[in-house]
């Protein structure tokens, strides 16, 4: 059921603009057959090549050059049609969502996080979300096609091959499914420990200066290569699994290949079947080859993308929003002064920003901090916003 519920949630843009989508599907549609097309064509072209038939082998060769020329200029409008628009407007989709969303949320809870994290997490949230829907669209459709093909391919020598084939890709995807499972943590592991680096790398950035200032520059390095060290020491626990559900199928399949063509080399050389056959076979395999890479692929992208997505849903279930956003309360005005009294601050102690500061701001009053940049004044704001524990005296 929950599986069935992060499917819903992961598709709800299409139901934004589902013209939108079905363009998608055309394009890769396009993008799908035309592969299988031109195994058909080498086919044909080769049987009239064993038949001597040089009328029809020419006439091939001209329908074939214009289906190229024709797809190409499909391709180009394709292209440019996809680029220039299907990307940016899938993601404009999803802001319509989520920026909407977390406009509502409650600053206090979101700067728990800190703003740059923030930042850090919906543009990598947002972007990966588009781009797992691209890849699983694409990749779907491409292997959809292909397997299609190479069923009724095989079907056309033997049914026992196509019923041979379809057991093989079955298992070959429940393996990868079994084995995943072991990896599951280590992919957890790792989106959280990219959050936290990418939070400390922008915090560095940000506070460059009072990093500077405070001598703690090592200190930042550290704590950032820390994280370094944990995602290589995670990846060496995941790459074995890694290599068993994604180099070993297509190692397999690769040996498969070369039995596969030792066996029909037998059956040209025995008359059973023509040479024709032999070609379009051999590419069909190497179709096949890609397909099954082209799952694997998937899978990866799915299992490795997937939970990054999660984190973005988990992100705006758990934030409170602004309780009253639908229900403006009426803003109570309360006159006074602000005033700061014998305050000690510092990054350091081996340095005070501020001692034995006093400052009295009066109420009603505009009043501005002016200083060179980098002069503690974001600080001052802070305590006189309470955001550093400090005492401040309203009167």
């Amino acid at each position: 059921m929950k599986f069935l519920e992060n499917i819903k949630k992961f598709l709800s843009p299409i139901k934004l603009d589902k013209l939108l989508y079905i363009r998608w599907l055309i394009i890769y549609w396009l993008w799908a057959i035309n592969p299988i097309i031109h195994i058909a064509f080498l086919e044909k072209i080769t049987q009239h090549i064993e038949t001597w038939n040089e009328l029809l082998f020419k006439n091939l060769l001209i329908y074939y050059l214009i289906f190229i020329i024709v797809y190409e200029v499909l391709e180009i409008l394709m292209r440019n049609w996809w680029w220039s628009e299907i990307a940016k407007k899938t993601q404009k989709n999803i802001h319509n969502i989520y920026v909407k969303e977390f406009i509502k949320l409650d600053n206090t809870e979101t700067e728990k996080v800190w703003v740059w994290k923030v930042l850090s997490i919906l543009e990598k949230w947002f972007y990966t979300w588009w781009y797992l829907m691209d890849l699983i669209i694409h990749l779907w459709v491409s292997i959809i096609f292909t397997i299609l093909y190479t069923i009724y391919a095989l079907f056309k020598l033997n049914f026992y091959y196509a019923i041979i084939f379809l057991i093989i890709y079955i298992l070959i995807n429940i393996f990868s499914l079994y084995i995943n499972r072991f990896t599951d943590k280590y992919r957890h592991f790792l989106v959280d420990e990219r959050s936290n680096y990418s939070k400390q790398l922008l915090k560095i950035i940000n506070s460059k200066f009072d990093i500077l200032k405070n001598e703690k520059i090592e200190n930042e390095i550290k704590k950032l290569n820390k994280f370094s060290d944990k995602m290589i020491k995670n990846n060496r626990k995941m790459v074995p699994y890694l290599q068993i559900i994604f180099r070993l199928p297509i190692f397999l399949v690769n040996i498969a290949k070369i039995l596969v063509f030792i066996f029909l080399w037998n059956l040209v050389l025995k008359w059973e079947i023509h040479i024709s056959t032999l070609v379009w076979i051999s590419w069909a395999l190497i179709l096949i080859g890609n397909s099954i890479e082209d799952s694997l692929k998937l899978f990866k992208s799915i299992t490795r993308y997937f939970p990054t997505i999660k984190k973005l849903w988990v992100f705006f279930d758990k934030t409170k929003t602004i309780e009253w956003y639908e229900d403006w309360k009426e803003f109570i005005y309360k006159n006074g002064d602000i005033e700061l009294k014998n305050i000690t601050f510092w990054y350091s102690k081996r340095k005070n920003v501020f001692e034995n500061f006093n400052i009295k701001i009066k109420g009603w009053k505009i009043t501005a901090f002016i200083w060179w940049i980098w002069w503690w004044k974001s600080t001052l704001t802070k305590i006189i916003s309470c955001i550093f524990n400090q005492k401040v005296v309203i009167l």
